[in-house]
């Protein structure tokens, strides 16, 4: 039988340093891991199976809750973490960034109370200025110093350098919070849920954007799932609905939804310029909304919600 261990939450309850971490602090908070998983650093169930194996590295999975990690990430998300060059900056949104924007805006209008939207991970503050021109007042975090400077100069956006714990953000300050391919590559899921769950006001809601490990893609491809080749250096956590909702109770969030869509079963990156792209494109389309209908599409939004009355 699944039990809860003292490692997940002693994990979550690690002191956080107000300020970008050093290589040094990095590495004091993933050695805290210790060498193998004793226990499910979500749900803190202990039953635990290799999933598979890659890059040198086993990709553990929880009985109990499916969420999937690397938990052997030192030395090389430390080393290269530091040293990742930014991403480029976005000077404008395309077709697709538009309409994901207007879908998710029209989301989260139901919680409109004080106009506040917290995004985790702006990057170049698309969202954002979407946000605000819907007439919301947006926050942005940005681990990057350069594209959040720019950010802050080409936008005029109010975004803060570091992480959710540097911001010094209010209790209940925010109707909503947002991120986008963030949650896969946070160290420690449950500080920053925790995190989320104090600045949400009672009502709010959470939209967490990732990859779903339990897609039909990720069974398909296994270890060469594209969220999997990314590890260990980049993507380090993955997600599921089922996953999701165990974060959600360790959190004390509740999860509303955690809809999926697309089937890819290859990236269109990855056939640019092939002969069959077309004919592989034309054999995917019709298996993107059937996936999405029974949660195995290949992205999926965790949409949280902080309980009323909390």
């Amino acid at each position: 039988m699944a039990t809860r261990s003292s490692a997940a939450a002693s994990l979550a309850d690690l002191p956080r340093p107000h300020e970008r971490h050093t290589p040094a602090q990095l590495r004091e908070r993933i050695d805290a891991l210790g060498e193998t998983p004793d226990a499910c650093v979500v749900c803190g169930a202990d039953e635990l199976r290799k999933l598979l194996f890659r890059d040198g590295k086993w990709f553990w999975m929880c009985k109990a809750c499916e969420f999937v990690w690397v938990h052997d990430i030192y030395p090389e998300f430390v080393d290269l973490s530091p040293d990742t060059p930014p991403p480029a900056f976005k000077q404008a949104p395309g077709a697709k960034d538009r309409a994901d924007f207007e879908q998710t805006l029209r989301r989260i209008e139901s919680v409109r109370q004080r106009n506040r939207l917290l995004e985790l991970g702006c990057a170049s503050g698309l969202f954002m200025q979407a946000a605000r021109e819907a007439g919301w007042q947006p926050t942005g975090i940005e681990i990057e110093p350069q594209v959040a400077q720019a950010t802050r100069d080409q936008r005029g956006l109010d975004v803060r350098t570091g992480e959710i714990f540097d911001a010094h953000l209010e209790d209940g300050e925010f109707d909503v919070v947002y991120s986008n391919e963030v949650i896969e590559h946070v160290v420690e899921p449950l500080a920053l849920m925790r995190e989320v769950h104090r600045v949400l006001r009672p009502g709010g809601m959470a939209l967490m954007r990732t990859g779903n490990a339990r897609s039909w893609v990720a069974r398909l491809r296994g270890a060469d799932w594209n969220y999997y080749r990314f590890a260990p250096a980049n993507h380090i956590r993955y997600w599921s609905p089922r996953a999701g909702r165990a974060l959600a109770k360790s959190c004390g969030l509740e999860l509303v939804a955690a809809p999926t869509r697309g089937f890819a079963f290859r990236e269109s990156r990855e056939v640019r310029g092939r002969w069959y792209r077309p004919l592989l494109t034309l054999a995917q389309a019709p298996l993107s909304p059937l996936a999405g209908w029974v949660g195995a599409g290949h992205r999926m939004t965790l949409i949280l919600r902080r309980p009323h009355g909390d």
